[in-house]
Parts: C-alpha cells; structure tokens; sequence
C-alpha cells in the first residue's frame, strides 16, 4: 500500500444559524438548484427530500454564515466561494474561515469555485439532517429563523496520480509545489497519493558539505506516477547514514514491530508502544488486514500512518480482509464505477458490488474520496453479516432514523463496536460524527473490535476468518 499523505480532498462547511419575528416575502436565487434534492438510494431511511430552494415566504430576521473549507491533505489550497444574498448582493472569499455576522434571512445561493481538475458535490444538511445532495458546486437554500443549516462541499480529483520523495540517506527535508498553488513541506521518504495531474517542483534543504542540485521539475499525468529521488555523497550524508543506524536499534525498543507478508520483521518508526492505538495496529497487522506503508519500489518505509484518512477503495480492501474473503474471481471482471477500473482496487471494489454492499450500490461514488465514519460501519457490518436493527434515533444527537445507514450505526453501538467522541474531560458528547472520515488508526481499533465482538456471530467472521 502506499503511503496517503490524506488525498486532496477539500471540506468546505457553513454553519447558518438565524433568528426573527417579522414577515417578508423572497424569492429563490437560483431555481435550478432546487431541481436536484434526492439523496441516494443506500440511504437506510429516505430517498427523496424536500427542495427548500423553492420556498416564497420566509420570515425575517438576522442569522450568521460561517464559510469554513477545509484540506485534508496537507496543503493549503482551497476553492473560492461566492454568495448570493436575498437582494441580489454578492460576497466572495478565498479565506479557509470566515463569518459573515447579522445576516438577513430569505433565500441564497452559495456557489464554489473548485481547484483545478476537481469535481464537487454539495451537501446542505438543515438541523442535523441531511436535506439534500447534488453532483455539482452550487446550490440554493431557504435561511429560516432558528434554523441551522450546514452545507458540506466535497472536492475530488478526477485526474490524479502518485507523487514520490526519496533520498538517500532518508530525512532529508524537502520542500514541493504543484498545481493548484500546492506547497508542501516533507522530510524523506514521503509518498503522495491520488495528488492532481500537472508539474511538480521538489527543492531540497541544504546540508552543510554537501552539493545540493538545484530544484527538479517532473509532470505528473493521469493515473501515472514520478518520483523524486537524491543521492548524496559527502561527510555529513556519511554522518547521517550512522545516525539512522544508531537509532533502529533503540527506535526497536520503544515502537510497534510487525511482520511484513515477506515474513522479516519491521519496526513501525510512527507508532510508538506507549500510543493509545498500538495494540490494534499490531492486532490488524498480526492478522494481516491492514500493515505499513511501501514505497514506489514496494519496499516498506517503515510508516503506518495512523492519523491518514482511510479511502473508500481502502475501506473495500479492508472489509474483504478482516471477514477472510478473496476477490481471485474478480481479477478479470471490472468494477461498474468508473473511478477504480484499471486500478489497483478494481476487483475489491467489484467484488463489493456483487456482493450489493451499500455503500458501493452507486456506481458513480468516487472511491478515491476519504470514507466516512457511516460508510465504515455499515460496510464492516455487512462484510462480518451481522443482522442490523432498526433505528430509533436516540443514541446519539446527530443521528437521526433519517441519517444514511442509522440502522448500522446504531447497531454497532448497541454491540459496544463504536463509542461517540467524548469531550476533552473524556465526557461522552453524545456525537458519532456520522460524515467525517476516519483515519488508521481508528479503522485499527474498530476492526480489532469488530473482530472480538463478532468472531462468533455471522457467517463471514464466523467460517471465514479461522479466529
């Protein structure tokens, strides 16, 4: 697996909260976005939702807009927005955050500029509930007084490709650019997946004694990889290359060591024994669901990646692992959607649509897009074959009966699998986060879990696993 350094995805939230006693009357901003509120069918609840876009009458007052995009990825690109207010005005922004205070109510139009090679999808959610879902980075909406409003816009690269850094000896500290204003800063060796298509720039830190060449540009085209490599030949390399030596022995002692699938051992320099998460990641690598990262040789750097976020294709491999399934028969047979064919994750992905998994019934999902925390439990659910039970809505704040796959959240927790955040106190807060992705390290303790839990229970990790 290489190494995901959190593919560009971009998050862009607004948070509306609004107020007010009088009446007026307003008109929709942008009819053509209300044509599209339906949500899709793996839904565990409804599959139509009601246009807010379309609504004539709304009472006045004054509410905030809080305009928050978010990259995932490690870089700090972001879309520009502009919004459309009631009276026509218009207001844009390049800002990751900005409030926009003592806003009237009526109806409005939010419309996002994506990043180059990136497609959108635009989420409103109103009072915790998801209302709608369109394919495109636009979309209008009724501010009502006393609602709350979240709108969750959703970037993914169509045109991507794998970006490698390499040195040796390895730490080297380096510095990239890349196309959409890209500016990322690494250290040796570094792996960037699913990173937009166009020309890459790595300038090296300098060391003292030894001759650093100048920055090197290569082009990244579409489903392809480059990678950026630097051999040093100098005293101070010389005394790094020992350093790294001296400090395997002592990093053995104080970090997590696996058994890569070659059978020799590798020590996991990102994962100490002391960290909350270090039992799960050597209990899923022990079982060989989920391991290190590797290189663009294949050879394992050493990393796991616990704070990465963990894709939808990776989430496809992972179920089919923990429940002990093959995909042999898959090998040949291409995948519907359109986004994993000719990819590594081709046969999990159309082994996941055989077997009607819910989440990759739609074949226009992009697999590369990080998965939620939803979207993992129904799917390791559905892979171990464990009966879900019906909703009631009343385990955590921000799942409702309607909350796509409430039934397998629920069920879960009901099982004790999964827990809500809990405040800085540890205090439970009551919210499960059902939209926000999940990274390794939280996969690890929830397959490991999931494994104690239902090793006995469900055909698939009952015969299949041989735990």
């Amino acid at each position: 697996m290489l190494r995901v350094s959190t593919s560009l995805r971009f998050f862009a939230t607004i948070a509306v909260v609004s107020c007010g006693l009088l009446s007026a009357t307003a008109a929709a901003a942008d009819s053509s976005s209300s044509s599209s509120s339906s949500i899709p069918s793996t839904s565990s609840s409804s599959s139509s939702i009601p246009s807010t876009s379309s609504s004539s009458s709304v009472t006045a007052g004054v509410g905030t807009i809080t305009i928050d995009q978010k990259n995932g990825s490690g870089s700090d690109t972001i879309g520009k927005w502009t919004l459309i207010k009631p009276d026509a005005a218009q207001q844009t922004g390049t800002n990751a955050t900005q409030t926009l205070n003592s806003i009237p109510t009526g109806s409005y139009t939010i419309i996002f500029n994506p990043p180059s090679g990136a497609t959108a999808t635009t989420r409103i959610y109103r009072n915790g509930e998801l209302e709608s879902l369109v394919e495109r980075p636009q979309q209008s909406f009724a501010l009502y007084a006393g609602d709350t409003i979240k709108i969750v816009e959703h970037y993914t690269f169509t045109e991507i490709g794998l970006v490698a850094v390499e040195s040796d000896p390895p730490g080297l500290d380096f510095r990239m650019t890349g196309p959409n204003n890209i500016v990322l800063h690494g250290t040796t060796p570094e792996s960037y997946q699913s990173m937009p298509a166009g020309q890459y720039q790595v300038q090296w830190t300098a060391i003292q004694g030894c001759n650093i060449p100048p920055a090197k540009g290569l082009r990244l085209s579409a489903n392809n990889r480059i990678s950026f490599s630097l051999t040093l030949s100098c005293p101070m390399a010389d005394t790094l290359r020992a350093r790294i030596a001296a400090n395997q022995s002592s990093t053995q002692n104080n970090h997590v060591a696996i058994t890569t699938p070659g059978g020799s051992s590798l020590v996991l320099r990102d994962v100490p024994t002391d960290a909350w998460y270090a039992s799960y990641v050597a209990n899923v690598s022990h079982f060989g669901i989920i391991s290190g990262y590797t290189d663009a040789a294949g050879n394992p750097t050493g990393d796991f990646g616990p704070g990465d976020n963990v894709t939808l294709a990776q989430l496809a491999k992972i179920a089919h692992k923990a429940a002990g399934m093959t995909v042999d028969q898959f090998q040949k047979t291409g995948p519907q959607n359109p986004t994993a064919q000719n990819q590594w994750s081709a046969p999990y992905i159309a082994s996941a649509e055989s077997r009607g998994w819910r989440v990759f019934a739609d074949a226009t999902v992009d697999v590369n897009r990080p998965a939620t925390r939803a979207e993992v439990v129904v799917t390791l659910l559905q892979a171990f074959d464990i009966p879900l039970r019906w909703q009631k809505g009343n385990m955590f704040s921000d799942v409702t009966v309607k909350t796509p796959y409430a039934n397998a959240i629920e069920t879960a927790a009901g099982d004790g699998v999964i827990q809500g955040y809990k405040d800085q106190n540890g205090q439970p807060t009551h919210q499960f986060g059902p939209f926000d992705s999940i990274n390794r390290a939280e996969m690890a303790k929830v397959i490991s879990t999931m494994l104690d839990t239902y090793r006995n229970r469900g055909s698939s990790s009952a015969s299949s696993t041989g735990l």
